[in-house]
């Protein structure tokens, strides 16, 4: 896993080298440079969205033991949950790798028609899928956190019907420790997600964001100046961002409603049948780890990633949105507008009379 991880790096450094190389050495660069503000904004989308890889050829190789050991624990996970439930897992986790480079290649076939004439406007058809391949790696990370989410809310639900139907048979106290201990265990599987590939998800949602202001304030200026054409340049690149910010936030969120909200409200139900005293206690025990421990998933203390995020994000963007307009205002002063005839002089016309 570690091995296969280090040769995409590498090979993914090698096109992003050659991507970034022919970003910057693009023929139309220094004309853009000198024009307009907002092609300037349109140029800063391109790069933007190369950051995350940029910065992962150097965080993914050292983040590749974290994630094997994350991968060891899920086998650990997968032998006690066999010796508790009696049954294995659905499927290994393993085989979502390939149905995320799968989307992945879907993706990216679709950004390189719609952006072929927009947003990549001067680049070869080469260039562009070049591009397209290097910028769609957060959403390959995106992918791959959202299915491992759906993966442990799936869990969590045969985990809750099976504690169930044991709690109808007056289990042993013992019987409800195992799948206390199993909970816990699948709770800190959980929350170890984030920590797995913490720099990575950071440096995603860093970027996306900037992203995400950058675009949504060239779809703002765009609409209100009637460019359809170009309002689809940043359409296509908001969409992306949005939906990344969607699968991290709304992953979290089904992964606390499954493990804590659900599963606790299924024991609740069950709290009137008749127990043992001993097994009463055990499931009261139960119930106060479900309370005291929530499966929050959060970047090291940083911020928790639940839907409260995207609130954030779209009160925070509507604050950069004023400062990029009002930047724009300064830009206008100082870069003249070449499509405006050029006003005569007033002193050379009166001179003239």
């Amino acid at each position: 896993m570690c091995s296969a991880i280090t040769l995409y790096s590498i090979v993914m450094m090698i096109c992003l080298c050659f991507g970034t190389y022919s970003l910057i050495t693009n023929d139309d660069l220094s004309e853009k440079l000198k024009e307009t503000y907002d092609k300037i904004i349109k140029y800063c989308v391109r790069f933007i969205l190369l950051c995350p890889q940029i910065l992962s050829m150097i965080i993914v190789p050292l983040e590749s033991r974290k994630i094997v050991s994350y991968m060891n624990h899920w086998r650990q996970f997968s032998v006690h949950f066999n010796n508790i439930i009696g049954c294995s897992l659905p499927f290994s986790l393993v085989n979502l790798i390939p149905t995320t480079i799968i989307l992945s290649i879907i993706t990216l076939v679709c950004t390189t028609f719609l952006e072929s004439g927009n947003l990549l406007e001067g680049f070869s058809m080469m260039k562009i899928i070049l591009y397209n391949g290097i910028s769609i790696f957060p959403i390959l990370l995106m992918l791959y956190w959202f299915f491992i989410c759906l993966y442990i809310t799936h869990i969590g639900k045969i985990l809750s019907s099976s504690l169930v139907k044991i709690l109808e048979m007056n289990p042993s106290s013992q019987q409800i420790s195992d799948y206390r201990h199993l909970w816990l265990d699948l709770c800190d599987l959980t929350m170890e997600l984030p920590s797995s590939m913490l720099m990575t998800t950071l440096v995603s949602f860093i970027c996306n964001f900037v992203a995400f202001v950058f675009c949504c304030y060239g779809c703002f200026t765009e609409l209100f100046q009637q460019h359809l054409i170009n309002f689809l340049e940043f359409l296509l690149p908001l969409i992306m961002c949005t939906i990344i910010f969607v699968g991290y936030c709304d992953g979290a969120y089904k992964v606390k409603q499954k493990l804590s909200f659900e599963f606790l409200e299924a024991i609740l139900l069950c709290k009137l049948l008749p127990l043992k005293e001993s097994s009463r206690q055990e499931m009261e025990l139960l119930i106060d780890t479900i309370q005291s421990n929530p499966p929050i998933m959060h970047l090291t203390g940083l911020f928790i990633i639940s839907r409260n995020i995207l609130v954030q994000i779209v009160s925070m963007s509507t604050t950069y949105m004023v400062v990029l307009l009002q930047f724009r205002i300064s830009a206008d002063e100082i870069i003249p507008d070449e499509t405006l005839p050029a006003q005569p002089n007033i002193s050379e016309v009166s001179l003239n009379e």
